[in-house]
């Protein structure tokens, strides 16, 4: 890139057109990384929850 070092986004991935031995892992490794990044989220919703719930129970008791 000749613009200047600019922080790299998600969508400067996505236009990049593969190279032929990267075609057939990214598909493995986009699935892999997906399914890491839902469970990320679901414990952190998990977390969210929990706290919000202690922090309801909290007020009912004082």
């Amino acid at each position: 890139m000749v613009q200047g070092s600019r922080t790299k986004h998600k969508t400067d991935k996505r236009h990049r057109p593969l190279a032929k031995n990267e075609m057939l892992m990214s598909r493995m490794m986009q699935k892999d990384w997906r399914d890491r990044q839902k469970e990320c989220l679901h414990i952190q919703k998990k977390k969210r929850n929990f706290a919000r719930r202690i922090r309801l129970t909290q007020k009912l008791y004082i």
